[in-house]
């Protein structure tokens, strides 16, 4: 039979004066073994046990925090990674639209318009998710991210799309090569320590 704390129930060592997880001092003399209750046992393993780790984590919930995740910080290197696989993936979901003709893109069926809208509309917004999390690693909120995305809907539909190109390209130099906080900010760990980023 095991002895037990009379406190909290946990399971005792021999020849010990402690509880080694309440405390408690341990009646030494005429000391006879107490068999722990149901309710002891239960309040032990609840408070004391460690806590459970999930490692079989979801293709969604992957997904969610790769991509599409606004919180937390984005180091350069993962930035750049994430921007690539997100414009390679859009590039090829546009080529059929390579088939069409300069005339019928202007004029575009609902089918047609529908898609368009679908496929850039989702490739800004994957975008702008990663530009928020990259921007949160330069200690800067999300405005200029908005910003960009708006330009980027602007540029996608040819509204005024030479006077966004040069600003576009110089937020898209910043958020690619200008160095992170280093430690953590107000927006999380830092990147570069924190693997859960």
């Amino acid at each position: 039979m095991n002895n037990f704390c009379k406190q909290c129930g946990a399971p005792l060592k021999d020849n010990a004066k402690f509880c080694s997880a309440c405390g408690t001092k341990v009646e030494t003399e005429n000391f006879v073994p107490t068999p722990i209750s149901p309710e002891s046992q239960e309040h032990y393993e609840k408070f004391n046990s460690p806590p459970i780790q999930n490692h079989n984590v979801g293709f969604y919930a992957t997904f969610y925090d790769t991509f599409l995740k606004k919180e937390g910080r984005l180091n350069r290197w993962r930035y750049f990674k994430r921007s690539f696989v997100v414009n390679m993936v859009f590039s090829i979901l546009s080529l059929p639209l390579t088939r069409y003709s300069d005339r019928e893109l202007a004029n575009p069926s609902n089918e047609l318009s529908l898609y368009i809208i679908v496929i850039f509309g989702l490739q800004i917004y994957f975008l702008y998710c990663l530009s928020t999390r990259r921007l949160h690693d330069l200690n800067t909120n999300a405005t200029i991210a908005v910003i960009v995305a708006i330009c980027s809907v602007f540029m996608a539909f040819d509204i005024a799309r030479l006077p966004l190109i040069i600003p576009c390209f110089f937020v898209n130099m910043f958020l690619l090569f200008k160095c992170g906080t280093v430690g953590p900010n107000k927006y999380g760990a830092d990147p570069l320590v924190d693997k859960n980023y």
